[in-house]
């Protein structure tokens, strides 16, 4: 599981803000990701594309489980409202963000 923000705005185009996360276990306890690797995804909510499938993200502190994805202009070139979620892997464990534990992603149109 993660610990996600509801919704997380970032305007069209742009490369931040980054966004953050906690990979909890099933009681809400910080993962310990010392070793470990972590991807982030991000799916249209109109359509299921998926505009980011499994792109590296970043261990910021690994004892305390905190991960960062760092957005690329082509990640936030269509405005709209996505899914997005982390899943990271620890030896042989994968730990994933799933349904009810996603954030929506808004890309505002830069007007």
């Amino acid at each position: 599981m993660t610990s996600l923000p509801d919704h997380f705005h970032i305007m069209e185009g742009l490369t931040y803000p980054d966004l953050d996360a906690t990979v909890v276990d099933e009681d809400g306890t910080a993962v310990d990701l010392t070793g470990g690797s972590v991807a982030f995804y991000m799916k249209a909510q109109d359509d299921g594309a998926m505009k980011i499938n499994g792109a590296a993200a970043s261990i910021v502190v690994a004892a305390s489980g905190t991960v960062r994805y760092t957005f690329t202009a082509a990640d936030t070139d269509e405005p709209g409202d996505y899914w997005g979620w982390f899943v990271a892997t620890v030896g042989a464990v994968t730990v994933g963000s799933p349904d009810p534990l996603r954030t929506v992603v808004h890309v505002t149109p830069m007007s």
